[in-house]
């Protein structure tokens, strides 16, 4: 952190060292393109990082969702697309869109249940040593019974069952 600090510093100084008359408009808006970069950059890796140490699980699947995602829609598209999406991207179509979507979303149940499983995935780390595989997973990825009650209303139960 310190030499972060220091380094944002020392361009800070540099930045305010080098201005120039009649070109401050241009420079203060590339200072602050700068610094919308750095935090889209920074701000976007810290939240990676942080995922991975609660579990890799909540990196790897959203990351494997979206691999499936483009592929689906590429396979849907070519083998069914006729009905053009946008005009933007003439090659995509409804029919990959729709078929993408359903793919991701039975992919994700079916991921989910599988990746759930393995401690490597699931357990937290909180350094980058070896021995994080000891762990309890947490309650997300204990599996319970299914059961209607918790999809279906009460009275619907009741009345049929």
């Amino acid at each position: 952190m310190v030499i972060c600090y220091a380094l944002y510093i020392s361009g800070f100084m540099w930045f305010i060292l080098t201005l120039k008359k009649k070109m401050y408009k241009y420079q203060f808006g590339q200072y602050a393109w700068t610094h919308m970069i750095l935090i889209v950059v920074f701000g976007q890796s810290s939240f990676t990082v942080a995922s991975i140490f609660e579990g890799i699980f909540w990196f790897l699947l959203p990351a494997t969702l979206i691999v499936i995602n483009d592929i689906a829609a590429y396979i849907f598209g070519f083998f069914f697309g006729r009905t053009p999406l946008i005009k933007l991207s003439p090659k995509k179509t409804w029919e990959g869109f729709i078929g993408a979507s359903i793919s991701t979303i039975i992919s994700a149940f079916l991921l989910a249940n599988v990746m759930g499983r393995s401690k490597w995935l699931t357990c937290p780390r909180k350094d980058l040593t070896t021995g994080w595989l000891d762990c309890d997973p947490g309650p997300l990825f204990k599996p319970e019974p299914y059961s209607l009650s918790g999809w279906v209303p009460h009275w619907i139960i009741v009345e049929y069952y």
